[in-house]
């Protein structure tokens, strides 16, 4: 518990210890990246804020999304529970959308692979609303399933950063 001229803060949850674990994590993942192509004669995609083309400015409060990012969790399914692993890639190549690309298996009780799961494919981008011309923060994300539907998330920020 922290002093608090309103009471005492608890500490559980802290934004402190968030933060120092994602730069522990970022020690093991800051080289990862996806595969480049160089035969291509355009900018290349790049999860990895230290190679390839600088973030387009519009998506700087996305930044924190951009990089590959793996683990694993519990899901429910009409079979009831199971384990699965999961990787994200949320990759640019300058331009002013977020590539999103995720991928998950089903684990074992020991935690080895024993199937493949789901894809996604899609796009985070920051979009006028045609309804409101002062709004400069919705964000779009789009995305497609490899179980055949489609999703669109449509909303604002909740904070400035």
């Amino acid at each position: 518990m922290g002093d608090n001229p309103a009471g005492p803060v608890s500490s559980t949850g802290s934004a402190d210890r968030a933060v120092a674990a994602a730069a522990e994590r970022a020690k093991v993942t800051a080289g990862r990246n996806i595969p480049v192509f160089e035969d291509l004669p355009i900018p290349a995609d790049t999860a990895n804020l230290r190679k390839g083309a600088n973030l387009h400015d519009a998506l700087l409060a996305l930044l924190p999304l951009v990089g590959v990012w793996r683990g694993e969790g519990e899901g429910r399914g009409a079979h009831g529970d199971y384990r699965f692993g999961q990787q994200i890639v949320v990759s640019h190549d300058g331009g002013d959308y977020l590539n999103w690309e995720a991928r998950s298996w089903r684990l074992t009780e020991s935690g080895d692979y024993h199937a493949h799961d789901l894809r996604e494919t899609g796009f985070w981008r920051f979009v006028d609303d045609p309804h409101d011309p002062t709004e400069s923060q919705a964000i779009e994300l789009l995305l497609a399933h490899s179980a055949g539907y489609i999703e669109l998330f449509y909303g604002r920020p909740g904070t400035q950063s």
